[in-house]
């Protein structure tokens, strides 16, 4: 059986793979290698899951190719897009419930890059070296919320 994760949520949709499990960037997979692949469990009467992976939101078009696979996409809680948009603690505290500090730190600082937001990247940058250099022992958490107000 194939299965297609894919969407938004990178962290999410990396965690449904099963570990251990035989799995492949699409990005990184050519149609010949995926015949290979597939080829290869009939071959030998295999009867293994293969779990292919895409760090965004596949169209239509392209999961068609697949027809049968086992199609899941894992999208970015709207919470969390309300917190890019505004900056605010309350959505910040919110999202936190349910997502990954490093996750709510990748995307603000994939949109401030976006952006052109200078300043922000190199408070963020400052900050990111800080911690995984252990020069401060405030958490990643702290300093977002003192990086927000």
């Amino acid at each position: 059986m194939i299965y297609i994760f894919h969407g938004d949520n990178q962290v999410a949709s990396r965690r449904a793979i099963p570990k251990g499990a035989r799995h492949y960037d699409l990005a990184e997979i050519t149609p010949e290698k995926l015949e290979q692949i597939t080829a290869g469990n009939e071959l030998f009467r295999m009867n293994q899951d293969v779990y292919l992976w895409a760090g965004k939101k596949l169209p239509a078009a392209q999961l068609k190719k697949f027809p049968g696979a086992q199609v899941q996409e894992f999208t970015v809680p709207k919470i969390l897009w309300r917190f890019l948009s505004g900056r605010k603690l309350a959505d910040l505290e919110a999202t936190l419930k349910t997502e990954p500090i490093e996750l709510v730190w990748y995307l603000l600082h994939r949109q401030a890059s976006k952006k052109g937001e200078t300043g922000l990247l190199k408070k963020m940058f400052a900050i990111e070296l800080a911690v995984k250099s252990g020069k401060t022992g405030v958490p990643l958490r702290t300093h977002l919320e003192l990086l927000l107000t």
